[in-house]
């Protein structure tokens, strides 16, 4: 899948790894990984206790987040449970259980409520955090929401202790054991129509916007339908980064709905 598009969608990190040549160009690469293919395009297999790639920065913050991508686990990885990614603070991670889970603090876990993969079969997950309302968030597995909402108990959000790091922990104790590919990041909840879209390997069309819960201050707003002249005015207004001059910058589609645009 294409991930460079998912940027105009806010994405802060968009990685398909597979190519990894390029990935050694970019990070700093660990333990000999391969790269193996799958039903959906080139994968990089993790075949080490040492394995991992290292961003050499951290872009996670303490801000509400989702973070999707596509893993296939041999096992459940080092101490049984496999880093999938993580800086010390936040961490998605697999367990001998077959569950996916999360943390803020990097210690206190909440995961998927029911098994969430089989060792050896590709998986789409998406986890979605939103701090400040727990209600909002939780995990969706192969586009389907599991656990929503347990994510109020994944510890108090602390800032990052190393680099993102992909497949493993920074003192490779936590190494995850299979394939990963397309990782995604953003420093938003997305919502259930775009999660849907990535699970289908869609484009986020944002020739469509909405009101949003949110403006760039964290300010509420009440929603309410768009009236075609409030449409035509920020249609109007959109400018080449995103923005308008209506103040309108989280751009959003679940309410308009697939196939609905101007």
């Amino acid at each position: 899948m294409e991930l460079r598009r998912f940027k105009q969608a806010g994405a802060i990190f968009t990685e398909d790894l597979s190519n990894l040549s390029y990935v050694r160009k970019k990070y700093t690469v660990n333990g000999n990984p391969t790269i193996v293919d799958s039903a959906r395009g080139k994968a990089i297999k993790f075949n080490s206790a040492t394995g991992k790639i290292n961003t050499e920065r951290d872009f996670i913050g303490t801000t509400p987040l989702t973070i999707s991508g596509w893993i296939k686990a041999d096992s459940a990885g080092g101490g049984n449970f496999g880093n999938i990614i993580g800086n010390g603070k936040t961490i998605v991670r697999v367990t001998a259980t077959g569950r996916f889970q999360i943390s803020r603090d990097g210690s206190t876990f909440v995961g998927t409520g029911t098994e969430a993969f089989v060792t050896g079969e590709w998986i789409h997950f998406v986890v979605v955090a939103n701090d400040a309302d727990p209600s909002r968030g939780g995990f969706y597995i192969n586009g389907e929401v599991d656990g929503f909402g347990i994510v109020q108990n994944m510890g108090t959000v602390a800032a990052g202790t190393t680099n993102v790091i992909i497949g493993n922990n920074d003192g490779h104790t936590r190494n995850f054991d299979g394939a990963i590919k397309d990782v995604l990041i953003f420093d938003r909840i997305l919502t259930a129509t775009e999660i849907d879209n990535i699970y289908k390997s869609k484009t986020f069309d944002y020739s469509r916007i909405i009101w949003n819960d949110y403006n760039i201050d964290g300010t509420t707003l009440t929603y309410s339908p768009l009236n075609s002249t409030q449409k035509t005015n920020i249609k109007n207004n959109l400018k080449s980064d995103g923005s308008t001059s209506l103040g309108l910058t989280q751009l959003q589609l679940d309410d308009f709905g697939e196939g609905n645009k101007w």
